[in-house]
């Protein structure tokens, strides 16, 4: 799945590097980019799912349900949720690194009578794109119930994008 990038630009002129923090990192990316747009061609698209709830356990409103330290740098390109079984509410689910959303102002939703958050529109967008090597990743269950509908049970989160190998 090949990757068009773009120049990316910030502060008030190309060059310098006085600017704002993001600009060298952009300059970076931009003079790179062909290198990086030719491996992410080259790339498999890699998912981990990680299981946060047991699938005859409900789901609650819990924080830091799951985490994990992540064991490479990583492409964050999509994230799905997945239930066991549907219950009468929404589910909706933060993925933070190092205490910061990755996600953007929608959240991961799995809709009241759904079992999955695939489709479901508005979807959760990827905000912080790049997950850190090492860095501290927690899943946090926003909100959940039942509602006299049942108890939705059982959650597990999948991330999928690209693997970053580190060449020293």
């Amino acid at each position: 799945m090949p990757i068009g990038l773009v120049d990316v630009y910030t502060g008030t002129v190309a060059g310098d590097r006085t600017g704002t923090p993001g600009r060298a990192a952009f300059e970076i990316v931009n003079a790179n980019s062909a290198i990086i747009e030719s491996a992410m061609e080259d790339a498999e698209l890699k998912a981990f799912v990680v299981k946060c709830v047991a699938k005859d356990v409900a789901v609650v409103v819990e924080d830091a349900v799951e985490w994990w330290r992540q064991p490479y740098a990583f492409v964050l390109l999509e994230v799905r949720a997945a239930a066991f079984a549907a219950g009468g509410n929404d589910v909706v689910v933060d993925i933070t690194e190092n205490g910061v959303s990755v996600l953007d102002s929608e959240l991961l939703v799995i809709p009241a009578g759904s079992e999955t958050s695939y489709g479901y529109s508005p979807g959760a967008l990827v905000d912080y794109v790049i997950l850190g090597d090492n860095a501290r990743m927690e899943i946090d269950i926003v909100a959940a119930g039942g509602s006299g509908s049942g108890d939705v049970l059982g959650l597990e989160v999948t991330l999928l994008g690209y693997v970053i190998l580190a060449t020293s």
